[in-house]
């Protein structure tokens, strides 16, 4: 094998090698940006206060935390600005039973009535926090 054919072999190798190590650096980077934006925390204190947790929730959005039991706060953490959260009076995050809501990491206290759930959208979630449907026509216009 001749000199210039090795060096031509050699250099396509290391262009493979360079490209596959960019695409899965990229994949990589990815990956992690999806998990750390749609990362959430939800923690519930038996206080009117966010002090000290009793109950802590992770999970990504549109997810309702429902622990057992009533709470004097809740916390929402890790999320950015836009996404919403909505605090509730009974199990389950149902719309009947929503007493607050609101967008980003906030602390919310209890009013007249204990809390007993908490819902986390994903960001950007307008549509939801405005109580709106879109038929499919509509979603496609």
């Amino acid at each position: 094998m001749r000199d210039e054919d090795v060096l031509e072999r050699y250099s396509s190798f290391l262009f493979l090698v360079t490209n596959t190590m960019k695409f899965l650096s990229v994949a990589l980077v990815s990956i992690s940006t999806v998990a750390t934006v749609n990362g959430a925390t939800v923690e519930f204190f038996v206080n009117k206060a966010c002090d000290s947790a009793s109950e802590s929730f992770r999970g990504n959005c549109n997810f309702c935390a429902d622990p057992p039991f009533d709470w004097g706060a809740v916390r929402f953490s890790d999320i950015p600005a836009d996404s919403r959260v909505t605090i509730h009076n009974q199990d389950g995050c149902t719309s009947a039973s929503q007493v607050g809501q609101g967008f980003g990491p906030s602390c919310w206290l209890q009013g007249a009535t204990k809390l007993r759930s908490a819902f986390v959208a994903c960001p950007g979630d307008r549509a939801a926090s405005a109580n709106m449907t879109l038929d499919a026509e509509e979603a496609h216009e």
